[in-house]
């Protein structure tokens, strides 16, 4: 890298802290690294884990302007991590690690399960740097065995779920229950799901872990799933848990930083919907409404915690 590079690279990291230079730093940074071919691998890090960060790829090009590329979610999953002073959770659909970076701090133990071979080696190069992190090279389904899958690509994002034309590959996966079982987890507190259309086979995979670990979920939701939807397939699958959904107001889309979690309502478009045990709602008071946790006092889960609550 030249010095030239170093120092316009500073600036536009400097304008990018700020809302109202922060499509201007965008801009000036893509404009840069257009001018330079091919466009650099440099050092860096992902929520203090050290990593290659190859900036002609999208998300590395987001880590180093604004840190985290996604810090709503990652901001929402650390909150309702340290209020479950969480044990062992689980990044399904990891992907590069991003957010596997910034779940470890936050847990005893992660798992971050990815089957795309082209994400893997740079998931297993930035756990690596984490000793309590375990990359596993596979998926997670509603039973073990192979799908056919399709890599990440411009454009598109790795997923199991049908495509025009044929899948470029057969990955591994494995339920929830049989890993779980084989791997001794029994504290599961957190599971991040984030598997572009393949959250209901997820789920369904994980049935005796939800009524016997009962973690808390947050699933991104793709808007045909969500909007609209509170009683779909989160609701038939949970149906023991209370239901949230992270609504994007003007205020985080300008900030970045804003999280709120309000439950599901009908016509609105959410990016992620959290999914939380009635029992443990008193846990993430001041993240879910405190009229939904007053409402709950009193119910009965429908399937019994084995774990404190």
């Amino acid at each position: 890298m030249t010095v030239e590079f170093t120092v316009a690279a500073a600036r536009c990291r400097a304008l990018a802290r700020s809302p109202l230079t922060r499509a201007y730093a965008k801009r000036a940074f893509t404009r840069l690294l257009a001018s330079m071919d091919p466009p650099p691998i440099i050092d860096g890090e992902v929520a203090g884990l050290p990593v290659r960060l190859d900036l002609s790829q999208g998300w590395d090009r987001k880590i180093f302007l604004h840190g985290l590329g996604d810090s709503r979610a990652v901001l929402a999953m650390v909150r309702i991590m340290k209020a479950l002073d969480c044990r062992t959770a689980w990044d399904v659909g990891a992907n590069r690690g991003n957010h596997s970076a910034a779940m470890v701090p936050h847990c005893r133990c992660l798992f971050a399960f990815e089957p795309d071979p082209n994400q893997q080696p740079r998931l297993a190069a930035l756990l690596a740097g984490a000793p309590t992190a375990t990359a596993v090279a596979m998926g997670l389904s509603d039973q073990p065995g192979e799908l056919p899958f399709r890599v990440h690509r411009p454009g598109q994002s790795a997923t199991f779920e049908a495509r025009e034309g044929p899948p470029d590959a057969v990955a591994p996966v494995c339920s929830g229950d049989v890993f779980a079982r084989e791997n001794g987890v029994t504290d599961l507190d957190f599971v991040k799901i984030d598997v572009e259309g393949h959250e209901p086979r997820v789920l369904r995979g994980m049935a005796d872990i939800l009524r016997t670990q009962r973690p808390v979920i947050v699933v991104e939701v793709l808007a045909s799933q969500a909007a609209g939807r509170p009683s779909g397939w989160l609701g038939e699958l949970l149906p023991d848990y209370a239901l949230f959904g992270n609504y994007q107001g003007l205020a985080s889309r300008i900030s970045m930083s804003a999280c709120h979690f309000g439950p599901f309502r009908e016509g609105r478009t959410y990016t992620h919907a959290l999914a939380v045990p009635v029992e443990k709602l008193g846990r993430l008071a001041g993240i879910v409404p405190a009229g939904v946790i007053a409402g709950a006092r009193g119910r009965q889960p429908i399937r019994p915690s084995s774990g404190p609550g």
